[in-house]
């Protein structure tokens, strides 16, 4: 009787790296393909909730008779009429222009119901210190999530401390200072409310060209082909690797996405002409632009009020709680003889944060 033995025969050595190369072949031609698809995965997300965050702002202008929600309107000092002092009065007194910060923005949106803390951090941020309130660990508290505290609001009771702090209308404790290693809880800058930027740029009659909310930019507005450009974090949540793109949220509630800092104009006076005219200029949307724009009146030296309508986006940190409470209050105006008055440049710029920035350094002069 004949046995047939049936020899069992392996892949080639040849055959494997020939099988191991039309492997790697197609992982080189699926990767860019499956990249761009999370890319845009992402994009969508973000693009979702700034569309949100902006409704949210379009459904407060129906409260404020037009206006856009933000803290100037809520935050009030007594309502004088008279020489009688009636105290707080919603929607009377002097407005708290000082405090148009980018935190208490957020926190007035959430203190008057019109966004929950978690709308106010994007899926794709990538800062390792921004986190939803309440969730994201605070050192101050022990590393543990403190949640919004509704409780806080106390306007009757803190109305006289209005001019030095916006302690009683809104959470002190919700933190956006992008420049240490402290919890921040908020993805998205926001246009500057800042003197005569607080006007057109920020009601219901605010049309297409009028940006509300953007993407965080790289620090001062660096541009390709600066190394604090290139390092930024920021240029990975929506672009390719040091490329910057950015979604902006408009006034009419579009979002549209731009791919570089100059996507806008800036309306200046025109130099010399003494007709009051003003022209638009290529504008860098995360240049702290403050200087030449002040509107003066009889002392020239006396500059009242930042005066150009203009589309910088500002993520900043006034620090919130005064002197008296164990902070350093930073105003954006300090009151004065029974008015706001801004006092320089540098006094705004102070008040400007950037993406994760440890060394916390200003931003130079002439790079723009």
């Amino acid at each position: 009787m004949r046995t047939t033995t049936r020899s069992t025969r392996g892949f080639t050595i040849i055959e494997l790296m020939v099988v191991v190369a039309i492997i790697g072949l197609l992982m080189s031609l699926l990767l860019p393909a499956l990249s761009s698809s999370m890319r845009n995965a992402r994009a969508t997300k973000d693009k979702a909730m700034m569309k949100g965050l902006q409704q949210s702002l379009i459904t407060s202008g129906e409260d404020f008779e037009g206006r856009f929600i933000m803290p100037q309107a809520v935050v009030r000092l007594p309502f004088i009429q008279n020489g009688r002092n009636y105290g707080y009065v919603r929607d009377r007194g002097p407005e708290g222009l000082a405090w148009n910060s980018t935190e208490n923005l957020y926190s007035t949106m959430i203190m008057n119901k019109y966004i929950t803390p978690d709308a106010t951090v994007s899926p794709i941020d990538n800062n390792p210190w921004v986190g939803v309130k309440g969730n994201v660990l605070e050192p101050n508290h022990g590393d543990v999530g403190v949640p919004y505290d509704f409780d806080a609001y106390d306007p009757g009771g803190n109305v006289d401390n209005a001019n030095t702090s916006p302690v009683g209308f809104v959470d002190t404790q919700f933190y956006t200072s992008l420049d240490d290693e402290q919890p921040d809880m908020a993805t998205w800058a926001n246009n500057a409310l800042i003197g005569a930027r607080t006007g057109a740029s920020w009601d219901l009659t605010a049309g297409s060209d009028r940006g509300c909310w953007a993407t965080r930019g790289p620090k001062c507005g660096y541009r390709d082909g600066n190394a604090l450009h290139d390092e930024s974090p920021v240029l990975k949540q929506l672009g390719p690797e040091q490329m910057f793109q950015s979604h902006v949220a408009y006034a009419d509630g579009a979002v549209k996405m731009v791919d570089n800092l100059l996507a806008f104009k800036h309306h200046t006076n025109e130099p010399g002409s003494g007709s009051g005219l003003s022209r638009p200029v290529t504008d860098n949307q995360y240049h702290c632009e403050f200087g030449d724009e002040w509107a003066t009146q009889h002392d020239p030296n006396l500059k009242l009020r930042c005066g150009n309508r203009d589309h910088w986006f500002q993520f900043s940190n006034n620090d919130n709680v005064s002197s008296a409470e164990g902070g350093s209050a930073k105003p954006f105006c300090v009151w004065t003889q029974d008015q706001w008055r801004y006092i320089h440049d540098q006094w705004l710029e102070d008040r400007c944060t950037w993406d994760y920035d440890p060394d916390g350094e200003s931003c130079p002069d002439g790079v723009f």
